[in-house]
C-alpha cells in the first residue's frame, strides 16, 4: 500500500491488517490477493458488502513492482466468479480518474456508468500514475452492474434534477421511469437523516430515511456541518415536491436508494 500510495490512500483500513482481518471475519468484506515468493502480497482486489445482496468492489491495488504483469485482471476475473456464486444482485465500483485500468474493469460486461463524485477524496500520491502529490482533489467515477434482472420501480426526483437523472437512466438499461406528482403528497412534518463524517477526506454523508416537509431545511443544517456530499433516497413520492430547496444548500446530486427486492423476487432497485 505504501509503495503505491504512501499515506494517502482514502481508506484508512487499508493500512491496518487487523480492522480488514476483523471485517473479512464478520463477513462485511471479502477479497483476494496475490502474493510473491517469500510471501509478501503485491497485489488486491477487494470488496466491501453495502447491504444484503449490494457490494462495492475496489481497492484493486498491485505493487509498482509487479505491475503489467496481468495480476489485478486475474484478481478480477475472481471476483467476477465470486460474484456468480455469493447471492449477489447489485455491485458498484468507484474508478479513480487517474487510474485507467481500474476504469476499464468497471465498465467491463453490463456495467453502466451511473455518476460521478468531484473532489469527494483528498489530494492522491500514485507512484507511476501521477507527478508526485496532486495539487487538488480527487474525482470518482460511479458505476452500477445489475447481476440479477431489476424488477421495475419508480424514482421520485426534485425537478431540478430530473434532467440529470433522466441522463442516467437514458445510458443504461435499467427498468425505472420518473414519476410524477400533483399536489403535495402527504408525508411526516418532519424528516429523518444521518450525518457522518470522513475526516480523512473531509467529507460528509447526510442519508434521508424519511421525507418530511422540512427535507430542505434538514439538508441545509446537515450540509453547514459538513457541505460536500449528500445522499437523499429517491424511492418515495414526498422526495419530488420536497426536495427542490435542497439545491439552495449547494447539494450536487441525488442518488437513486437500492432497495432490497420483495420476497420471491429476484432483483434490486
Amino acid at each position: 500500500m505504501y509503495r503505491c500510495y504512501g499515506w494517502t490512500y482514502p481508506y484508512a483500513e487499508m493500512y491496518f491488517p487487523d480492522q480488514l482481518a476483523a471485517a473479512i471475519a464478520n463477513g462485511t468484506r471479502a477479497g483476494n490477493v496475490a502474493v510473491d515468493a517469500d510471501g509478501e502480497v503485491v497485489c488486491h482486489m477487494g470488496t466491501v458488502v453495502l447491504a444484503d445482496g449490494v457490494v462495492m468492489a475496489g481497492g484493486g491495488i498491485t505493487d509498482p513492482r509487479y505491475r503489467r504483469r496481468g495480476l489485478l485482471a486475474e484478481l478480477g476475473g475472481r471476483f467476477y466468479q465470486w460474484i456468480g456464486s455469493s447471492g449477489t444482485k447489485v455491485y458498484l465500483s468507484e474508478p479513480v480518474l487517474t487510474h485507467a485500468i481500474t476504469q476499464k474493469m468497471s465498465l467491463a460486461g453490463p456495467s453502466s456508468l451511473a455518476g460521478l463524485y468531484l473532489n469527494v477524496r483528498g489530494p492522491l500520491q500514485q507512484v507511476d500514475f501521477t507527478d508526485g502529490m496532486l495539487d487538488r482533489r480527487s474525482s470518482l467515477l460511479v458505476t452500477h452492474c445489475a447481476a440479477v434482472p431489476l424488477e421495475p420501480a419508480t424514482l421520485w426526483v426534485p425537478a431540478l434534477y430530473e434532467p440529470l437523472v433522466r441522463h442516467l437512466l437514458d445510458g443504461a438499461d435499467w427498468p425505472r421511469d420518473i414519476g410524477s406528482t400533483r399536489g403535495t403528497p402527504q408525508c411526516p412534518d418532519t424528516s429523518t437523516s444521518s450525518l457522518s463524517y470522513d475526516s480523512l477526506n473531509q467529507v460528509g454523508a447526510i442519508k434521508v430515511t424519511t421525507v418530511g416537509h422540512d427535507l430542505a431545511d434538514v439538508v441545509d443544517d446537515g450540509l453547514a456541518a459538513a457541505h460536500r456530499r449528500c445522499r437523499d433516497g429517491a424511492g418515495v413520492p414526498a422526495g419530488k415536491p420536497a426536495g427542490p430547496g435542497i439545491a439552495g444548500s449547494g447539494a450536487g446530486i441525488v442518488a437513486p436508494r437500492l432497495r432490497r427486492p420483495a420476497a420471491g423476487v429476484r432483483g434490486t432497485g
